[in-house]
């Protein structure tokens, strides 16, 4: 978690099953947040000057559509078909990535409602699972930022989302005294990632770094549909 936080975005869809395979699957959501929050906290002290806020503002209100969505329907969702749902979104991104890369077709990425539709999606995914990561790893490189100014745009971003999760979580009761538990026995080797994150992103070059992203993106759309 600590890696993927200030290393490369993206690594964390890792950790999902392994939380998976200690909590029931509500609670491993659950479990996963405050972990996020601690990784989202270290980002924000090594990156935040690289932030490019005109991002951000611009998912602002599809986030928020997003976000009350899926707080509304979270306790009615089919947790298969919401994974089908993320998973088969991811990969038409990724799709649209490589095919607008290949034919330099990148003017529809800066319309409103392609923004308007990246933040539902990212907002809807990361209310109802965590799962929003791969979606604005994608979407960063789309909009053409550099490593550090990705992980400074993601870093405030998802420690503004995922802090105001805690309410819905804990109204859910997706996080107790046994998730908060395992997050004080966790919260050292987050930080110890964070470290190993920073110090990864100053060797990989910029195409390796996009590589990896995208890589794990795609790895974690498999992983929403297939397990």
């Amino acid at each position: 978690m600590g890696i993927a936080k200030t290393g490369i975005s993206g690594m964390a869809i890792l950790v999902v099953p392994l939380i998976a395979l200690v909590f029931p699957a509500k609670e491993s959501v659950g479990a996963l947040l405050p972990m996020l929050i601690a990784g989202d906290i270290m980002a924000v002290m090594y990156y935040r000057q690289h932030a490019q806020w005109r991002q951000l503002v611009r998912l602002v209100p599809g986030v928020a559509a997003g976000m009350l969505i899926g707080g509304l329907y979270l306790a009615r969702l089919d947790n298969q078909s919401m994974r089908n749902f993320l998973g088969v979104f991811v990969l038409l991104l990724l799709a649209i990535e490589l095919i607008t890369r290949r034919l330099n077709l990148t003017q529809f990425t800066r319309l409103r409602s392609f923004a308007m539709l990246i933040g539902v999606m990212a907002g809807f995914g990361t209310t109802v699972g965590n799962s929003a990561g791969p979606i604005m790893g994608i979407y960063l490189i789309m909009m053409g930022l550099d490593k550090k100014q990705l992980m400074g745009t993601g870093a405030w971003f998802f420690l503004i989302v995922n802090t105001s999760k805690l309410p819905i979580f804990f109204y859910h009761e997706m996080i107790n005294a046994g998730t908060l538990k395992f997050f004080v026995v966790m919260l050292p080797f987050i930080i110890c990632g964070t470290f190993l994150g920073r110090k990864l992103l100053r060797v990989l070059s910029q195409s390796i770094f996009d590589f990896l992203v995208l890589l794990f993106a795609g790895l974690s759309s498999l992983w929403l549909l297939l397990f």
